[in-house]
């Protein structure tokens, strides 16, 4: 592999994932507020069950270039939508409103995330050999603060989202703007994320180099070169 000048690293799965399922966050919380079953194994399952195939289906909001909503107002009404409809196929959730609040600012806090094994030593080496770094991802605008809680925000010179950059992923857009923000040519970066679309074809139909990251091996088949096991890799390969 080639030396690069930038590395983008995605958000979630890759720099950093959360310590237990969405399913047991929500239906924890959703107990401390009067949800009796909110604990009970098999409702969390249900919980992450729905989430999961509500979340698949849902665009990421991004804002039209005439629309008077903020992005971050239209990324909270959009995740608020996904909570009621979560529950709606599990059961009523009592003050709904503040179990939503409750929950949707805990996620832009480092509570429930915690950082991928060697997520940090690979930023320091990285930025210290002198690579700008930035983060091309789906979260939303609550990830420069959450990136803030981890202690990981110093590292990075750009922290790109659909809400600022009107694309997302595997959009070649938000990509080809993520490049221009950093000020590197395209076929210097490297892009390293965990999803085969959204990362890995996404960062590669925009010019951009890519890593697959896979820990699990899950996608040895479908992408058996540039692809890690381990974030550790990285300074070897770009380095």
């Amino acid at each position: 592999m080639s030396l690069t000048d930038g590395v983008f690293f995605d958000g979630v799965g890759t720099l950093f994932r959360l310590g237990r399922s969405v399913g047991e966050v929500y239906g924890d919380w959703a107990h401390e507020i009067g949800f009796s079953e909110g604990r009970d194994p098999a409702t969390q399952a249900r919980i992450q069950e729905a989430f999961s195939a509500l979340f698949r289906a849902k665009k990421v909001p991004i804002p039209a270039p005439n629309q008077s909503l903020s992005a971050r107002k239209l990324e909270r009404r959009w995740w608020k939508e996904l909570v009621e409809e979560t529950f709606d196929s599990v059961g009523p959730v009592p003050r709904m409103a503040e179990f939503f609040e409750t929950v949707y600012e805990m996620f832009g806090t480092s509570q429930e995330w915690i950082l991928e094994p060697g997520c940090r030593e690979v930023l320091t080496r990285l930025s210290a050999a002198g690579r700008k770094l930035g983060v091309i991802s789906n979260f939303d605008s609550r990830l420069p603060d959450l990136l803030e809680d981890l202690k990981i925000a110093e590292f990075f010179d750009q922290v790109i989202v659909p809400g600022v950059a009107g694309a997302a992923k595997p959009n070649p857009l938000i990509f080809s703007y993520a490049v221009t923000k950093l000020a590197c040519d395209p076929e210097t970066v490297f892009h390293i994320g965990d999803s085969v679309v959204d990362d890995f074809q996404g960062a590669r139909q925009a010019g951009l180099e890519a890593l697959l990251y896979d820990p699990y091996d899950y996608f040895a088949s479908e992408v058996p070169n540039n692809r890690i096991k381990n974030l550790a890799e990285v300074p070897s390969l770009l380095l």
